[in-house]
C-alpha cells in the first residue's frame, strides 16, 4: 500500500502581525516567499507569493506573538479552503 504524502515547507516573512479572535481560536497570518533569478538577458527578476497560514492548539500560543516582518520557517499539512 502506498501512503499519500501531504507535506509543505515554507520559509518567509510575515506580512502583518498574527491575529487571533480569542484564546480558543486558531491563529492566522500570511507569509511572503520570494524567488529570485537572472533571466536570459542578464536582468535580475523576482516573484513574491503570499501564503495564508492557520495554526492550531499549542503552536497557536507561540504564533500569536509573531509580528510583521518576522522570518518564519513552517512545516505542515497543505489544505485548501474549497
Amino acid at each position: 500500500m502506498i501512503n499519500d504524502l501531504n507535506r509543505v515547507v515554507l520559509m518567509g516573512h510575515l506580512g502583518a502581525d498574527a491575529k487571533q479572535q480569542s484564546p480558543k481560536h486558531p491563529v492566522t497570518f500570511s507569509i511572503a516567499t520570494t524567488s529570485k533569478w537572472t533571466d536570459n538577458d542578464g536582468d535580475r527578476q523576482s516573484r513574491t507569493e503570499w501564503h495564508s497560514v492557520v495554526v492550531f492548539n499549542n503552536l497557536a500560543r507561540y504564533a500569536v506573538t509573531l509580528k510583521k516582518g518576522d522570518r518564519v520557517y513552517l512545516e505542515g499539512e497543505l489544505r485548501s479552503n474549497r
